[in-house]
């Protein structure tokens, strides 16, 4: 029987919480119609907003880490998107 357990390890200096954006692309898909927003409250590196966009979707999300943040936005902005942060902690 296969296991209901999801392993990733990442690497060095990457988030904890690393996965594909086909795992967020399935549940987009499945449970949202487009011009719909996703919020992610653990953005970590955006994965989320990424796959949300794909699927001509809104996305916002809520980081605790600045260092993500940006890697966030780099990720976003290298797709031609606008992407800003709003506050901090």
């Amino acid at each position: 029987m296969p296991s209901n357990v999801i392993e990733a390890r990442a690497g060095e200096g990457m988030h904890p919480a690393v996965f594909s954006v086909t795992l967020p692309d399935f549940f987009i898909r499945a449970y949202s119609d487009p011009g719909d927003v996703w919020l992610d409250p653990f953005l970590g590196s955006g994965t989320v907003l990424v796959a949300a966009h794909k699927n001509d979707r809104r996305g916002l999300g809520i980081e605790l880490l600045e260092k993500y943040c940006a890697v966030a936005i780099e990720r976003l902005v290298g797709m031609g998107l606008e992407a800003r942060m709003v506050g901090t902690v």
